[in-house]
């Protein structure tokens, strides 16, 4: 699901995509296989001449590259809400806190008003890539503050 708020309060949820039917001309990998993916996927973003960190929101795909980077290296996880008290929005924070406790990492939360993500959020028009996908939640963090250290 994918959240949007229109400005003057109102949040609309929907769903930006729906999961592909079974095709056959797809290449099957096995369990074992498929965690050695994931594993040498996330090891070769973790090289890098500074700290690396995850966005961590509590769901299943975040939690997974996080437990697969934290085995492989300490980690810092960074997580974005918005306040309490906006309709139709469930903050996802505690979630990631316990997976966060869960995997040991060092964990950072940025909490937003919407005001706040609005307000921030103009210089991505220069940038085409941004402007296509300007709505993607996932780009809130970038846009309301960089986050601490590592």
């Amino acid at each position: 699901e994918a959240i949007e708020w229109n400005g003057q309060g109102q949040f609309r949820k929907w769903v930006w995509w729906t999961p592909w039917e079974e095709d056959a001309t797809r290449t099957r990998v096995s369990d074992d296989e498929m965690e050695e993916l994931l594993k040498d996927s996330v090891r070769l973003r973790l090289q890098a001449d500074v700290k690396v960190g995850t966005f961590l929101s509590g769901g299943l795909d975040s939690s997974l590259v996080t437990a697969i980077a934290a085995q492989q290296q300490p980690m810092s996880t960074f997580s974005f809400g918005f306040v309490d008290g906006i309709r139709d929005y469930k903050s996802e924070l505690e979630h990631a806190r316990i997976v966060s406790q869960h995997l040991g990492t060092k964990h950072h939360e940025v909490v937003a008003t919407p005001q706040e993500y609005l307000g921030k959020r103009e210089w991505c028009h220069c940038n085409a890539r941004w402007r296509r996908r300007r709505r993607a939640f996932s780009r809130l963090p970038s846009l309301v503050g960089c986050p601490p250290r590592l």
